[in-house]
């Protein structure tokens, strides 16, 4: 009895009976109950068969073990119909109880792939696939402000993917297997006019096709370029421009500029060091087109503090 109680606790299943144990296994059963018959809805308590299955089950124990239940078929006299009896945590056709499988999709959230979540509990990668599949990702409603990207992956055979995030409320609403304007125009057709036309901002980098994807689905929507994509642009134009000078040097002077280009691109008000300040000087007496690039680097982003300054005083 001791030790069926402690297999019970380790197992965290309720109202289950252990009938059979080793060191290496253990049986379960659930009590015996009258069920009805799904197909004439008859109540009847007659066993037809027992049918042993081997379960995945999340347990609180580090030795690793099999567990098998020991399922009833039951027989409805009125309708002769074989049906198994109903089993709270194990779902239809499932191999796998319904904590483990919680306890599978959560490991998701830690970041890790699906080959070392397949590793760690024993599944196949296909198995771990096929349950990542499952969840359900459909946003019903889209919010008034909506931020859009891709990022690069290996869905569905297609280089990029495609994402979009509730920038206030900070998640992810939704992540599309492709990039391609048909298929992003086919997506978001697919919300009611009503809710494309609740969308009054959309937050995205400068690529055109997504433009027009938007000016397609979102009448009411203006279009906000994201600060770090008009950002890295500027930066683009520096290295374009520092490229462009080094050129004409040597290959010692020509390695040193590359180097070095970090001092061209970090803000002035943050060269603490005197040695940085100096070496930043040199640089730009090299050439007064580099000069002029970086001093408009600097405006910029002197321009987008004062803008950010306004809208916080607000």
């Amino acid at each position: 009895m001791f030790h069926s109680n402690y297999i019970q606790i380790l197992l965290n299943l309720k109202d289950v009976s252990i009938i059979n144990f080793s060191d290496s296994s253990v049986t379960i059963q659930l009590p015996r109950k009258p069920h009805l018959c799904p197909c004439c809805h008859h109540t009847t308590n007659s066993v037809h068969d027992y049918r042993l299955q081997k379960i995945h089950h999340l347990t609180y124990c580090t030795q690793s073990f099999s567990i098998f239940i020991s399922k009833r078929r039951y027989r409805c006299p009125f309708c002769n119909k074989r049906f198994i009896e109903n089993i709270s945590f194990l779902g239809k056709y499932q191999r796998m109880t319904t904590s483990f499988i919680k306890f599978i999709l959560s490991q998701i959230s830690f970041l890790k792939s699906a080959s070392s979540i397949a590793k760690d509990n024993k599944l196949s990668v296909s198995t771990v696939l096929r349950l990542i599949d499952k969840i359900s990702t459909k946003t019903v409603h889209l919010p008034e402000i909506i931020s859009i990207d891709e990022f690069k992956g290996n869905a569905a055979k297609e280089k990029f993917q495609f994402v979009i995030n509730d920038p206030i409320a900070k998640k992810t609403l939704d992540v599309l297997p492709t990039r391609r304007v048909e298929y992003l125009e086919h997506y978001f057709l697919k919300f009611s006019y009503k809710d494309r036309c609740k969308v009054k901002y959309v937050v995205m980098d400068m690529n055109k096709s997504f433009k027009q994807v938007i000016w397609n689905c979102f009448p009411n929507a203006k279009i906000v370029v994201d600060k770090f994509h008009i950002c890295r642009y500027v930066q683009w134009a520096l290295e374009n421009i520092r490229k462009e000078v080094q050129k004409s040097f040597g290959n010692d002077r020509r390695k040193y500029f590359k180097r070095s280009r970090w001092i061209l691109l970090k803000r002035n008000k943050k060269l603490k060091k005197e040695e940085d300040r100096k070496q930043l000087e040199m640089m730009l007496t090299v050439s007064e087109k580099l000069r002029e690039a970086y001093e408009l680097k600097e405006a910029f982003y002197e321009l987008m503090e004062k803008e950010k300054n306004k809208k916080e005083a607000i």
